[in-house]
């Protein structure tokens, strides 16, 4: 993890049986090279979040990390 060192967006749905929120929090903690790391809980969305709908919440959040 340390070897990464390009920004990074954790995303989990919030319903994810498979993500809890300490993984995404020690996910994030240990990307210590990236310049920026960002996490985003989807509210209402599963594991396979990309999958569930309405999609328009999701890629908002992609859009917005990538535009920085």
């Amino acid at each position: 993890m340390r070897d990464i060192a390009t920004p990074t967006l954790v995303v989990r749905g919030e319903l994810d049986f498979c993500s809890r929120p300490e993984d995404a929090a020690t996910l994030a903690t240990e990307r210590v090279n990236a310049p920026v790391v960002q996490t985003v809980t989807i509210p209402e969305a599963t594991h396979d979040l990309f999958n569930n709908r309405p999609r328009s919440q999701r890629i908002e959040k992609v859009l917005t990390f990538l535009r920085r």
